[in-house]
C-alpha cells in the first residue's frame, strides 16, 4: 500500500470513498454482510491497483482461509466496527496526500485489529 501513496488517480478517488462510505454505513447498521462485502471489494480493488492478478488472487483466497469466525461478536458492538471503518478514509486520506510512511503504519494497525476480532 505505502508504494500506492500518491499514485491513485485523483479522478478515481470518488470510486474509493463511496467504498469507505458503504463499509461505514454497514458498520453503523451492524451489516456485517455488508461490512464484509464492501471491505473485501475495497481492499481488493486497492491491491489490484499494482496491476498485479496474482496477487490479487492471493490475497482474496487467504481473507476466505482466514474468515474472521469471531466477527458476530464484534458486530454485536459496533465501536470496533465503526473504527475499523474509520481507518478506511484514512488509508484513503493518506493515500491520496501521498503519505506512504504513516499509511503503512495505519495499515499494520488496520490488520492487527482484524486479527484480534479472530483471536476472540
Amino acid at each position: 500500500m505505502r508504494s500506492l501513496a500518491g499514485r491513485i488517480p485523483v479522478e478515481t478517488m470518488p470510486h474509493w470513498r463511496a467504498l469507505a462510505d458503504q463499509i461505514a454505513i454497514c458498520a453503523d447498521k451492524a451489516d456485517l454482510t455488508g461490512f464484509l462485502e464492501a471491505d473485501r471489494d475495497f481492499h481488493l480493488g486497492l491491491v489490484g491497483l499494482h496491476g498485479n492478478g496474482r496477487l490479487v488472487e492471493a490475497v482474496a483466497e487467504l481473507r476466505s482461509q482466514t474468515r474472521m469466525v469471531h466477527l458476530a461478536k464484534v458486530s454485536q458492538n459496533n465501536r470496533e466496527l465503526r473504527d475499523a471503518a474509520c481507518e478506511h478514509h484514512l488509508m484513503l486520506d493518506l493515500l491520496e496526500r501521498g503519505e506512504g510512511e504513516p499509511l503503512q503504519e495505519l495499515v499494520v494497525r488496520h490488520l492487527g485489529r482484524v486479527v484480534g476480532w479472530s483471536a476472540g
